[in-house]
């Protein structure tokens, strides 16, 4: 009867299940450059990451992803690439990014950088920082959240289960 109980409290009591979103930007190629420009060049957009954040959820881990070389030229100027201003990753002159094929990046966001996805907007841009021209793969950003329990759910649960330990108490010592 008891295990009864719980399991009915148990799916009464709304679950905090994960949502994942995953979004994309596409390729980017960067616009030829004067030789003479003094480095770094100004920042360059490479697109914006629009998404939703579900009311009630929270950030509980997130990534952003890419290469540097895409499908055109597999590899790249050295830059910098930065999500709402956080260095996210970076092609340094003369690194293997620089001279060979597509070269993978990723960068895991620690909880002090949830702040900066929470608004449902992030702008990717990237700085040059030496010659040629930057080339960007695909960049994918994965954003992982979770319901908060609403406090009225844990009082019911709380609830149930002290009316529960009084109720086996009471029928315990009869």
């Amino acid at each position: 009867m008891f295990l009864t109980i719980l399991l009915v409290i148990g799916f009464l009591v709304p679950r905090a299940e994960a949502i994942l979103i995953d979004i994309s930007l596409p390729e980017f190629s960067g616009a030829t450059f004067d030789v003479g420009d003094p480095y770094p060049l100004p920042a360059v957009s490479v697109g914006d990451f629009l998404y939703a954040i579900p009311a009630g959820d929270v950030i509980v881990a997130a990534q952003i992803s890419g290469t540097f070389g895409n499908s055109v030229v597999s590899s790249s100027a050295g830059n910098d690439v930065l999500l709402d201003g956080l260095l996210v990753a970076q092609c340094i002159k003369l690194d293997p990014c620089f001279f060979t094929d597509v070269d993978p990046w990723n960068y895991v966001f620690a909880p002090g950088d949830f702040p900066l996805l929470a608004d449902g907007a992030a702008s990717l841009t990237s700085v040059q920082t030496s010659e040629f021209i930057i080339r960007l793969g695909e960049t994918r950003l994965q954003i992982r959240t979770a319901a908060v329990p609403e406090p009225s759910s844990l009082l019911l649960l709380g609830s149930a289960l002290v009316g529960l330990g009084f109720w086996g108490r009471r029928r315990f010592k009869t």
